[in-house]
């Protein structure tokens, strides 16, 4: 099924283009003539053409396609006055009909044996199934079994398989491809294992290496940092070591634009700012940024080491020499806090000269010792691996004594599920020759089936169709060329130089309407604009087809379904109480080209005033028509929005009157919701103006007569004539 359909660059579609999104199986289509629905419908019989090269149809078009649309219109009625045949089953070629009789008979025998050899597969699966499963079960039971001496060593050469039989099993196959080993002695397996799973070991980690350095090429640390020293109060700066405070002093006013001393608050002469801007020139900043930046890197250095010695003071390692661990450690903290004592007075007084205590003895001294650290971790690692590949050997030796033990069930085993396979290979065989056959007879089936044109059975079924209908100006004739019609009048002369555009729409519509039903295969249907030339009765009939379509879809394999229209009437008579279902309107301006727009809900049949409107326009309609209209506003009005059945209207008029009022109810239930099959029945058009005049009653007695003239006020123009006479007398 379609879900999508995306319309570019193609007749009134410019390259923007629009989407008709999330598709269902029944999708509804309004617009005007010339919006864009005839180029949607030919898009379906087109979708390979290079005019559509720019179209998208996402999801799965399943089965024929049958569009209706004008083009099917002009090419099923030529100039020779015929109409295809509709290849249905024929009953003309009784030599034809006996071949495809046995052949379908034949087919049907294939699909009993297929579904019986379907049937088998199963049933052999199943036994495929049991007998792993019971094997499973026994070797399950074998390595569980406390009682026997060896479970004990089962117990180690089985670990991380004691939760999954089937892991197991996939692990025991496994073993019987692989394993080599010797069966060896019994006690001699235990006496090997009691050593290697004596003690369980595992390889242990390198401890790591210390890889922080400090790096640094500055000697900010052992240079005096000072101002300009040729200046009147520079040897005064010195003497005091005041480098420091002076300088916060001359920061603070900078910062802050001071015209007064920031500690004394003296007033500042000129001479003394531009001193202190002098005294502290570009040379001075530079060096203070540079012991920043040092400073920081010391005191990130001391930390990474420091927390690197606390980590291997952590570490869970036999080997490694803790006591000295810790001993370093405290003697780089205490180096570390007289230093940053070094630092702190450096940051005060800048003119001082330090030297940092580092710690490259201490580490050095670390470095030899995890050296040797590590060379017993590799020892032990070395013996840790010998052990492994002994425990890898005794493991494979027992394993190769369970496998002893269970090797007469296991060869049982896979003797009978090579049996249960080699049927199982069979039947599916068997399944695909008879799909073979199948396909090939349902081919030959379908040629033979499109030899034969049912003319005569699908000339009957549209002339009796015709008739129900009330049609007696002209039926169909098989034409002397096998597989067409020929429509001719009562009298037997040809039709179609004669038929009226409503005629002719009408027996095309009627031809498609049986091809539809006719394909026996799944479908997808287009119904573009059926009732475009037809007068209102053609037209509820034409509904009434279209309904049938819709209602039984499943029975007529229709996978999905599109019908688009510009008549108001038609879409609301196809959309009522349709499930499964969703609406577009197409619309086009001149910047656009065309456009759609999804509704979930109707856009048209939910319009309460649309109705009256419909009533009052429809007013010389047939009576199907009308009533059909009557029913809704009534419906809508009484029942839905004011909660009132209609049966109990019929309390405000006197008996005479509650007959006819009886029967507008009852004839507007029947008209609405039944479809005469088997009898046309004509209602007269001098009945209408009655019930008009009980439609307008049944609002006056009910005390809605302001509703009813509200509506009419709206609905009714100065070019409409007013079907409602009886309200006319009552205001006069």
């Amino acid at each position: 099924m379609l879900s999508n359909i995306f319309l570019r660059n193609v007749a009134s579609y410019n390259e923007v283009g629009t989407k008709f999104k999330d598709l269902k199986k029944v999708n509804f289509i309004y617009g005007n003539n010339g919006t864009g629905k005839s180029t949607l419908s030919r898009g379906f019989l087109n979708i390979e053409d290079v005019v559509y090269s720019d179209c998208i149809y996402e999801g799965n078009i399943i089965g024929e396609r049958l569009v209706y649309n004008k083009n099917f219109i002009d090419e099923n009625f030529k100039s020779d006055n015929d109409i295809p045949g509709i290849f249905t089953l024929g009953r003309d070629d009784v030599e034809k009909q006996i071949e495809l009789d046995e052949i379908q008979k034949n087919i049907e025998k294939n699909k009993e044996d297929k579904i019986k050899a379907q049937d088998n597969i199963t049933i052999t699966q199943g036994k495929i199934e049991e007998n792993q499963q019971n094997f499973n079960d026994l070797i399950w039971s074998k390595k569980s079994d406390k009682t026997n001496r060896i479970s004990a060593l089962y117990q180690h050469a089985f670990i991380g398989l004691h939760g999954s039989k089937q892991r197991f099993y996939n692990e025991y196959c496994n073993q019987v491809v692989s394993n080599g080993s010797e069966l060896i002695n019994i006690d001699e397996l235990f006496k090997s294992a009691e050593v290697v799973f004596s003690e369980e070991q595992s390889a242990l980690s390198k401890i790591p290496a210390l890889e922080i350095k400090y790096e640094s090429g500055s000697k900010i640390f052992s240079k005096s940092i000072i101002g300009k020293e040729d200046l009147e109060y520079a040897h005064l700066v010195e003497k005091l070591n005041i480098h420091t405070w002076v300088h916060e002093g001359y920061k603070t006013i900078q910062e802050n634009d001071l015209d007064y001393c920031p500690f004394c608050r003296s007033e500042l002469k000129e001479e003394i700012t531009n001193y202190l801007t002098e005294y502290f020139n570009e040379k001075f900043e530079k060096e203070i940024v540079e012991l920043n930046k040092e400073i920081i890197k010391y005191k990130e250095y001391a930390e990474n080491v420091i927390l690197y010695l606390e980590e291997l003071q952590a570490l869970d390692n036999k080997y490694l020499e803790k006591i000295m661990v810790e001993k370093i450690l405290l003697k780089i903290k205490a180096k570390n806090q007289e230093n940053l004592k070094y630092l702190s007075e450096k940051e005060k007084a800048p003119s001082n000269k330090i030297e940092l205590k580092l710690f490259e003895q201490e580490l050095a001294e670390l470095n030899e010792q995890l050296t040797i650290d590590n060379e017993k971790i590799e020892v032990h690692n070395n013996t840790v691996r010998k052990l492994g590949e002994e425990k890898e050997r005794i493991l494979r030796n027992i394993w190769r004594v369970f496998l002893s033990s269970t090797e007469v069930e296991y060869k049982n085993f896979k003797k009978e599920q090579k049996k249960l396979n080699g049927r199982l290979e069979g039947l599916k065989e068997a399944v695909d020759t008879k799909d073979e056959y199948i396909i090939e007879n349902q081919e030959k089936y379908e040629k033979i089936k499109e030899s034969i044109f049912g003319i005569s059975s699908t000339v009957i079924a549209i002339n009796k169709q015709l008739h129900l209908y009330g049609f007696k100006n002209f039926k169909l004739r098989a034409a002397e060329d096998e597989g067409k019609y020929k429509i001719v009048r009562e009298n037997g002369e040809d039709a179609n130089k004669t038929l009226s555009e409503g005629e002719k729409t009408f027996i095309t519509f009627l031809y498609y309407y049986h091809r539809v039903k006719s394909v026996e295969n799944k479908k997808l249907l287009f119904i573009d604009d059926p009732i475009s030339s037809l007068d209102s009765t053609i037209l509820y009939i034409v509904s009434t087809l279209v309904k049938d379509l819709i209602e039984n879809s499943d029975e007529y394999k229709i996978e999905q379904l599109f019908i688009s229209t510009h008549n108001t009437y038609f879409f609301k008579e196809i959309t009522y109480k349709v499930n499964n279902c969703c609406y577009f309107i197409i619309r086009k301006n001149a910047k656009d080209g065309s456009y759609v727009k999804r509704y979930e809900k109707n856009p048209i049949t939910t319009s309460y005033e649309a109705l009256w409107k419909e009533l009052i326009e429809l007013k010389d309609s047939s009576a199907n028509i009308i009533q059909n209209v009557m029913r809704r506003i009534l419906e809508n009005y009484f029942k839905f929005l004011g909660g009132i059945e209609l049966d109990s209207l019929i309390k405000y008029f006197d008996e005479d009157e509650k007959i006819i009022v009886s029967s507008l109810i009852k004839w507007t239930h029947d008209g609405s919701h039944h479809i005469q099959e088997d009898l046309y029945i004509q209602q007269q058009s001098d009945m209408n103006e009655k019930y008009f005049n009980i439609f307008s009653e049944l609002f006056i007695k009910s005390g809605n007569e302001g509703h009813l003239r509200m509506m009419l006020d709206k609905c009714i123009t100065e070019d409409i004539e007013n079907p409602f006479k009886l309200l006319e007398k009552h205001s006069a």
